[in-house]
């Protein structure tokens, strides 16, 4: 397989592809884009979010316009650039044709996200605009009704699931493994050597 120029990461929530995204890159030197932070930004945004609804409130509400910005945003990016770690539930689909990728899937077992999440959101503001859970029963609740709502959305604006994984090349999962084993696992399948890495 040709050396990739562009790395895209999805999954489930609590499975790490912001923590591996980011250890990538800095692995790497590709720059990174998360599509997260940018609708938490826009959400924080008074002017985007005049009512200043909560993060899963204000993208249930979106259009399909407002919602299709974000893409296009990532999309024209990913044409114009080499050398990125794409980070996003549809960063899969914002790949030209004609560039070299490798499309990722981050899988992780529903009660060993949830806890990864519960526990974050326990020890850290990092995502303060998220609500935070009671207890980690009602993490995986929420967390389960949060994919199926999303999964909804993406199907009816853009025609595409996320969770279907015959759209990735590689499938992961992290439940039994750290950040570094999933980073080089990845690396080795973009076939990214010693000399592209950063030391």
């Amino acid at each position: 397989m040709p050396e990739v120029s562009i790395i895209t990461i999805g999954g489930d929530a609590g499975s790490g592809k912001s923590t591996v995204a980011l250890a990538l890159a800095l692995k790497t030197g590709f720059t990174r884009l998360n599509a997260g932070y940018i609708q938490r930004d826009r959400c924080n945004d008074s002017m985007h979010n005049p009512k200043k609804l909560d993060l899963q409130q204000w993208l249930a509400q979106l259009t399909p316009k407002q919602d299709q910005e974000i893409e296009e945003d990532m999309k024209d990016t990913a044409r114009k650039k080499d050398r990125l770690i794409l980070e996003g539930r549809l960063a899969f689909s914002w790949v030209p044709h004609e560039k070299q990728a490798l499309k990722v899937f981050l899988s992780v077992n529903s009660e060993i996200g949830a806890k990864r999440v519960f526990d974050q959101k326990k020890q850290s503001t990092v995502r303060g605009e998220e609500k935070k859970y009671p207890t980690l029963e009602k993490a995986m609740e929420d967390m389960e009704q949060r994919k199926n709502d999303e999964i909804e959305r993406f199907q009816r604006v853009y025609g595409l699931n996320p969770c279907d994984l015959k759209q990735y090349d590689l499938v992961i999962d992290t439940s039994y493994q750290t950040p570094e084993e999933v980073v080089q696992q990845i690396l080795d399948a973009a076939n990214l050597d010693k000399g592209t890495q950063k030391s």
